[in-house]
Formats: structure tokens, sequence, C-alpha cells
């Protein structure tokens, strides 16, 4: 009993929870933090307290702040990325500021929520792509976006890494499917290029 209660408590304090928003800055301590702002829809300005140590886990908002005074106040614009998804991307910030997070191993090796720790794998199921239909995600898709627009290469490199397992083992109707992908092939232009494909796979 005594394990399983350790094991359910670990599990607890690594569930993956969005960042909560803050309404002001008057609390914000400037020295070890700054404010990052969701811009893109100007009706819902959000603001977010981000720690200048996670801060480093993305090229765009370390090139902004690198050689200001750390002890001033410093709210960040981040006028490409909505509010839900940049409370995603600093909560992923947050959590690996202090942690030597390594690039997802690849080819994977398996699917992905079998090679990620449990807080990036609550992340994205069922917050980023819904586990019982894998075609419900859109938020997955804006995140990476996101990912690569704040320059987090961590975060891009793991969700990447995601769409790529939820290809693994499909067949091409399959993956069309799971991805909204219209199928403009002609028949003959699929047979064709099934023909070819052959030759690439065989010894």
């Amino acid at each position: 009993v005594t394990v399983s209660v350790l094991y359910w408590c670990r599990r607890k304090t690594q569930m993956f929870s969005p960042a909560p928003p803050i309404t002001e800055t008057d609390s914000v301590e400037w020295s070890t933090h700054v404010v990052v702002v969701a811009t893109k829809d100007p009706e819902r300005k959000t603001m977010f307290r981000l720690s200048r140590t996670a801060a480093k886990l993305s090229a765009f908002v370390s090139s902004m702040i690198d050689g200001m005074d750390p002890d001033a106040e410093q709210i960040l614009e981040i006028d490409e990325v909505e509010p839900d998804v940049l409370a995603v991307v600093v909560a992923y910030m947050e959590h690996h500021a202090n942690l030597d997070t390594k690039p997802v191993e690849t080819p994977l090796r398996g699917p992905i929520k079998e090679l990620v720790g449990d807080f990036d794998r609550e992340m994205i199921y069922p917050r980023l792509v819904n586990p019982d239909k894998e075609e419900e995600h859109e938020m997955l898709i804006r995140t990476v976006q996101a990912a690569h627009y704040m320059g987090v290469d961590l975060l891009r490199q793991l969700l990447c890494c995601t769409i790529a397992s939820m290809v693994q083992g499909k067949t091409t109707e399959q993956i069309r499917t799971t991805f909204h992908i219209k199928n403009d092939l002609t028949p003959e232009q699929e047979a064709r290029i099934a023909e070819e494909m052959k030759y690439c796979v065989e010894d």
C-alpha cells in the first residue's frame, strides 16, 4: 500500500497543468521573472509569469531580454501565439527549466507515450491530442507552430516526434483521415507511386 501511495504522489507532482494567467504585475519579482503576453488576439491579451531560468529555453524570449537590466520590469509581447497555447508552452518551459532534458531519440523506438516522462505524456494526451480520436489534434498543430515561433527547440522536437508517432503503422488512407489531408491523386497516379515505392523498400 505504501509503495502504491508513493507512486501516486510521484505522479501527482508531475501532472501537467497549463500555466495560470496573471491579471496584474505588482507581485512579479522582476529579478527572477519576466512577463510574457499573448497578443495575437488584441481582444484577449493574456499575461503569464515566466522565470528567467525557464526563459532560456526560448531563443525568442532570450534574445529579447539579453543585455537588459535583470532587475528591470520586462513585459514581452508574443504576438503570434494564442493564450491557451502560450499557457502550455510556459508550463513546459517551467517544468523543464532545471532538468537536463534530452531530445527524443530518433528514429522512434515505439509510441511517443512510451518514450517520454509523465509530465510530457500528460501534456500531449489529452491536452494536445484526443487519445481516443487522434483526428482531434488542432491544439497540437498550434503548439508546434508556437514552439517554432518562440524557438523552444526541445518542445518543437517533442511535438514533431509526436506527429511522427501518430503516423507510425498507419496506411496512407488512415494518415489522410488523421491529418485531414485531401486525396487529389487519381487511381492511376496512386498505382504508379505504389509501384515506385515498392522498389524503394525491397532489398
